[in-house]
C-alpha cells in the first residue's frame, strides 16, 4: 500500500517564513528555529537539524566536534568556589561530529535568501541565460513555468534590501545546510546559489 507523500513545505507563515524550508543536506531533516537557553546566551535565536529529537543525528564523515564548555556563573558565588570550579572541572572531550552539531545563527537564512537573490538580479543575464536553457532542454512542464516566473521576477523585482516572504513564497524551494555550515539556496526553476 502507497503511503501519501506529505508537502513538508506547507507549514511556513509569515511569522515564521522559513518553517520546513531549511533542510539538513546530510539527513534531509528540516531545521527548527529554537531560542538558547545556554549561559551568556539566552534568548538567542538559532535553528538546529530536528534529528536532534530522540538523538536521530546522522554522523558527518571525518568530522569531529568538541562541544563548548558551559561558561562558569560569577554570579553570587564565591570566589573561591570559582577558583575550585575552574580547577576540578571536566572539559567535554572530541566525538564523532552529528548533523545536529551544526547550528544557524537566527537571522542568517534570511540574510543568504537577501544575498542569493542580489547575486541573481546583479548577474542576471548568467542566470537568465541558464533559466532559458531549462525552460528549451527540459521535459518537466512545472521546471520549464517556474524558470519562466523566476526570469520575469529578476527583471520585475531588482535587488531588495530586507526579507521579502512574498518573494521568497514565489521563488525559494529550499535552503540546505551543508556539512560544513555553509547555506544552499535553491531557487524554484532549478537555480543553487551557495554563499
Amino acid at each position: 500500500m502507497n503511503t501519501p507523500t506529505i508537502d513538508h513545505y506547507a507549514n511556513s507563515t509569515e511569522r515564521f517564513p522559513l518553517s520546513s524550508r531549511i533542510t539538513c543536506s546530510i539527513c534531509d531533516s528540516t531545521y527548527q528555529l529554537l531560542t538558547s537557553k545556554r549561559l551568556g546566551e539566552e534568548g538567542n535565536l538559532y535553528w538546529r537539524c530536528t534529528s536532534f529529537h530522540g538523538n536521530r543525528g546522522t554522523p558527518i564523515d571525518g568530522e569531529m566536534f568538541t562541544p563548548r564548555a558551559h561558561p562558569l556563573r560569577n554570579g553570587d558565588e564565591s570566589k573561591r568556589w570559582t577558583r575550585y570550579q575552574r580547577k576540578h572541572r571536566k572539559l567535554p572531550e572530541p566525538r564523532q561530529m552529528l548533523c545536529t552539531d551544526i547550528e544557524i545563527e537566527g537571522g542568517k537564512p534570511e540574510k543568504a535568501f537577501i544575498t542569493a537573490w542580489n547575486l541573481l538580479v546583479s548577474k542576471k543575464l548568467r542566470y537568465q541565460a541558464s533559466l532559458k536553457r531549462t525552460v528549451s532542454l527540459s521535459d518537466d512542464i512545472l521546471l520549464q513555468y517556474r524558470a519562466e516566473c523566476l526570469c520575469q521576477l529578476i527583471d520585475n523585482v531588482g535587488k531588495i534590501k530586507d526579507y521579502d516572504y512574498r518573494l521568497a513564497l514565489q521563488t525559494l524551494e529550499r535552503i540546505e545546510v551543508t556539512p560544513t555550515g555553509k547555506l544552499s539556496v535553491y531557487f524554484l526553476g532549478g537555480l543553487k546559489i551557495t554563499l
